[in-house]
């Protein structure tokens, strides 16, 4: 029988301690559930802008960063390369960086193939010139050599004005 005193009490204190954890543990949800309430609170009342201080450190470091991911995605929508490097990562940043790279390459490129193009149709406009003016001194030699005294046996006796007409003079 003095076991069962003993085993008694001992259930006992148990179940005491058992309960006096429990109404701790109770106490320390309450507190922390008021902590989130306070932290979502502060959250939707400004949005952004709001306060994260009663936040939890994991929630708040989540939060940022929610934050700073959205600055980013706005400043990169924007186009406004100040602010993408202000609020945004250094991936972010990098591969931005690589973007304008390419973009200036495109627009170099883009550059120097107009110049070419130009200097491809100055050069074609060139020769075509030179082809008709090649043209017509070669019309007007054969018109020369045409119109030239013949010699007996058919062939072009070409005097001294024929030479100047030959020489374009």
């Amino acid at each position: 029988m003095n076991w069962l005193r003993i085993g008694g009490g001992v259930l006992g204190l148990i179940v005491i301690g058992s309960l006096l954890w429990i109404v701790a543990d109770h106490k320390r949800l309450v507190a922390v559930e008021k902590a989130q309430k306070a932290c979502i609170a502060g959250v939707k009342a400004k949005g952004d802008a709001g306060d994260i201080s009663s936040c939890p450190a994991e929630i708040a470091a989540r939060i940022e960063t929610a934050r700073r991911a959205d600055a980013c995605e706005a400043a990169l929508q924007g186009a406004n390369l100040s602010a993408v490097r202000a609020v945004c990562g250094l991936q972010v940043k990098r591969l931005q960086a690589e973007r304008d790279a390419v973009a200036a390459n495109l627009a170099d490129t883009a550059s120097q193939l107009a110049g070419a193009k130009a200097d491809r149709d100055a050069a074609v406009l060139r020769a075509e010139a030179r082809a008709t003016t090649t043209a017509t001194r070669k019309a007007a030699n054969d018109r020369t050599i045409e119109t030239a005294p013949r010699t007996a046996d058919g062939n072009v006796h070409c005097d001294a004005e024929c030479l100047r007409r030959l020489a374009g003079d």
